[in-house]
């Protein structure tokens, strides 16, 4: 279901639990190359369905891979509003990016009971 079939976008009034979800997308894969044509695509996705994004700044990070070797990443930051029931479906987005990518995981963050006003 996307955004666009649920009414007139942020002019709602949202009667659902709302939650913010923070999530980092690497600038470059594993291996190095660019991929500013997979993350348009998932920017135009949530889009779609979000009715938007918030792009929170550049940022760095170390993980511990699998086999226990360190990578360092540099990603953007990433937020989202959504109705709370609709986190699975974000669940989902994340991993389909993902499988398009060699990185192992993506940071989601999930916050709760927040109030969001748009004046």
């Amino acid at each position: 279901e996307h955004a666009f079939d649920r009414g007139n976008g942020y002019n709602e009034v949202c009667e659902m639990a709302q939650v913010k979800a923070v999530f980092y997308i690497p600038r470059r894969d594993d291996d190095g190359r660019d991929l500013a044509a997979e993350i348009e695509h998932l920017l135009d996705e949530l889009y779609a369905r979000f009715l938007g994004w918030t792009f929170l700044g550049p940022i760095e990070g170390a993980y511990r891979m699998a086999d226990g070797t360190r990578s360092l990443d540099e990603s953007g930051s990433y937020s989202v509003v959504l109705d709370e029931a609709r986190v699975p479906e974000l669940e989902r987005l994340l991993p389909n990016f993902k499988s398009k990518i060699l990185q192992e995981a993506i940071y989601l963050e999930i916050l709760r009971d927040i109030e969001l006003r748009l004046i």
